[in-house]
């Protein structure tokens, strides 16, 4: 599934190309719609890596639930609604 994770992690690097692409001749618009589909196909490659299929859906705060992120951390763990941030 290794293979499935780098497929969306490669997704949103060309969509984060083509946002910088968008900021540079000032599509403002297309800006914001280019970064939401950036963290959308991250989102999706992180939730992959563990062998998970990502849901079908595009709702960011949803993706984001399904895994916690912290700085520094070796991958993706489930998410625990009750667990504190650690602190860095």
């Amino acid at each position: 599934m290794a293979d499935y994770a780098e497929y969306w992690l490669d997704l949103a690097n060309y969509d984060l190309s083509a946002a910088r692409a968008m900021l540079k001749s000032k599509h403002w618009l297309y800006v914001g719609f280019m970064c939401h589909q950036v963290i959308e196909k991250a989102l999706k490659g992180v939730i992959s890596q563990d062998g998970s299929l990502p849901p079908k859906i595009h709702q960011l705060m949803r993706l984001a639930s399904m895994r916690t992120f912290r700085k520094n951390d070796r991958g993706p763990e489930k998410y625990d609604p009750q667990a504190q941030p650690a602190e860095h």
